[in-house]
């Protein structure tokens, strides 16, 4: 019924779905990761390690509202990296992913039906 009351409210049920499907990201600046990005951004150091800190925590907000995200292979390399950094492990050492055999198997696959 509230539905159907918003369409006709709305005049138009395509403006009433651009409506509900439009999210807002809402940052809590009390946050402590918020605080501390925000430091290490006024202090000046480490310009692209913030840059990579702001990046992960977007695209896990984006997951965590249900959203997907464009680049998994970056998602996980800085996750990776962020683990590294805490554990203690060259980040460098780190081997760069590389497809499993199934995963070569349909692309095999999917460049014979493209012929």
């Amino acid at each position: 019924m509230l539905l159907c009351c918003a369409v006709q409210a709305f005049g138009d049920p395509s403006r009433m779905a651009a409506m509900r499907g439009q999210r807002t990201l809402e940052i809590n600046p009390k946050h402590p990761l918020i605080a501390a990005l925000k430091e290490k951004v006024a202090a000046g150091d480490d310009e692209a390690g913030a840059e990579a800190a702001a990046k992960l925590l977007f695209e896990a907000a984006l997951i965590e509202s249900g959203y997907s995200i464009d680049d998994t292979k970056s998602f996980a390399s800085a996750i990776q990296q962020l683990l590294a950094g805490s554990l203690g492990v060259d980040a460098s050492s780190i081997p760069s992913p590389t497809p499993s055999p199934a995963a070569a198997v349909e692309q095999e696959d999917d460049d014979r039906d493209e012929l």
